[in-house]
């Protein structure tokens, strides 16, 4: 009765084609990926709250943190690409923190 459900849940949120096809991988497997998807998601603001704001060792020798010795100084750092929507305050202060963290 638990795996009809479940397997109903998933046709219902487009996750599977069918109730049949839900329950072939089994059931753990279903509610793993149901419990991925609603999953809640550290925020941006509190990813970066736990930052600290100056470079500490461990991001200074971790290669893919800081770029390599021999980078070109004139060349972009990478920052996450803007959605398209028109930047917040809150957006422009965490873009502002990832980018002072990488020339830091």
């Amino acid at each position: 009765a638990d795996d009809a459900r479940v397997a109903r849940l998933a046709v219902e949120l487009d996750m599977a084609e069918d109730e049949a096809g839900a329950l072939a991988d089994g059931r753990e497997l279903l509610v793993d990926r149901l419990a991925r998807r609603f999953a809640a998601r550290p925020s941006p603001l509190e990813a970066a709250a736990a930052l600290p704001l100056y470079p500490d060792e461990r991001v200074l020798w971790d290669p893919h943190q800081v770029p390599p010795g021999d980078a070109r100084t004139d060349a972009c750092l990478a920052l996450p690409k803007l959605n398209l929507q028109f930047l917040s305050l809150r957006d422009y202060l965490l873009r502002n923190f990832a980018l002072y963290r990488l020339e830091a």
